[in-house]
């Protein structure tokens, strides 16, 4: 990390340094995000897998789209006080961290009948911005201590420690399976959507 080491700390380079490695390195993790469809594959395209596309058919009511918003909000200056103190570093940092944790590993497999039998016609992974309800907790070590002089060394430890937690919960995946009668009669037909 770039807090330079023995020099002042200043607002601005926490702000700018908590920023780069926590919320843009987030931001540019995530390949599929809400509302970003008409999507095709191959799997490196960024879109909404979960919208309209060409290798199974269309995207229809009954099941809400898990995905969410792309980008994560990042930390600003009204967010630390006057004084720089312990508490309002973690209390800042943890607040924008906990808001940007809704990232995951998302496998998405399509089925689809085809007389009886369901033929596997897509299937893959790729980190997507996922809805609110996929927030968590945010762990870290290091944190700043109350009453105690805030280093270089310490302030790296304690975003080392929130940018090791974001990597855990990216890596986390979460399966979600959709199954049509055929690939002809998608926009007729009943779709189920199930998650492991």
């Amino acid at each position: 990390m770039a807090y330079p080491q023995g020099s002042k700390i200043t607002k601005a380079n926490m702000i700018s340094e908590f920023n780069s490695l926590v919320i843009t390195a987030r931001n540019n993790s995530v390949v599929w995000a809400a509302g970003e469809g008409p999507w095709v594959e191959p799997s490196g395209t960024t879109g909404d897998p979960f919208y309209p596309n060409n290798s199974i058919g269309t995207f229809l009511g009954g099941s809400s789209d898990p995905l969410g918003s792309r980008t994560a909000a990042s930390l600003d200056a009204s967010s630390l006080t006057a004084k720089v103190n312990a508490a309002n570093i973690y209390s800042s940092f943890i607040t924008v961290a906990s808001a940007a944790s809704n990232i995951r590993t998302v496998h998405l497999i399509k089925y689809y009948n085809n007389n009886g039998v369901n033929i596997n016609a897509w299937d893959y992974t790729q980190v997507g911005a996922m809805s609110a309800g996929y927030l968590t907790t945010v762990t870290t070590s290091s944190d700043p201590t109350v009453g105690t002089k805030i280093v270089a060394a310490n302030l790296d430890s304690f975003v080392a420690s929130i940018v090791t937690s974001m990597n855990t919960i990216m890596n986390q995946t979460v399966t979600f399976v959709e199954y049509y009668c055929h690939s002809s009669c998608h926009v007729s037909c009943h779709r189920a959507r199930g998650r492991r």
